[in-house]
């Protein structure tokens, strides 16, 4: 399933790769590369779903210092990014992330 969702992420086919990674997510959690795939999915819901607080949610749960740098820069960006949409007010809808 990670494979797939991480096909579909690289061919930005963002829905369909976060759905995916939120459903490898719910059963793996605990997997060396949950970390990898909770920054992608934070980074779908920041950039293309406008779902700062969920992508909040699930940064909290990354551990940074087991990414590689450029995992982690991603990840600090899109923590800014997250930040900057709640203070500017971004509506977001309740519910499931997709």
């Amino acid at each position: 399933m990670e494979k797939l969702a991480s096909m579909l992420y690289s061919q930005r086919h963002w829905p369909e790769a976060g759905e995916l990674f939120e459903q490898f997510l719910e059963s793996h959690a605990n997997s060396k590369t949950a970390n990898a795939v909770r920054v992608k999915l934070a980074g779908i819901l920041v950039q293309h779903r406008s779902r700062p607080r969920a992508a909040l949610q699930h940064l909290r749960k990354v551990e940074l210092p087991a990414l590689p740098e450029k995992q982690k820069a991603f990840a600090r960006k899109i923590l800014q990014r997250a930040r900057t949409m709640i203070d500017e007010g971004v509506a977001e809808a309740d519910g499931q992330d997709w």
